[in-house]
């Protein structure tokens, strides 16, 4: 199972800081990855599950992915 851990650029940037380390952040980070984002859709697209993290805590993430995959389990 493909799990995609999906946050809104503005998140990312907030996630982020100032790119340091990130060869592709070097220049307007936010509307990098917002490319970034637009430019791998299709791929993103393919996976199994997609858990937003925006507003999401980390352990509240981990809940959402294994409560996903022991549904998909279950079925």
């Amino acid at each position: 199972t493909v799990v995609c851990l999906w946050a809104s650029p503005k998140t990312l940037v907030h996630r982020i800081g100032d790119g340091t380390g990130r060869p592709l952040l070097t220049e307007n980070i936010e509307e990098t990855l917002a490319g970034l984002l637009r430019d791998r859709s299709e791929a993103y697209a393919d996976v199994d599950l997609v858990v937003a993290t925006d507003l999401a805590s980390p352990q509240s993430v981990a809940q959402s992915v294994a409560s996903a995959l022991l549904d998909q389990e279950a079925a």
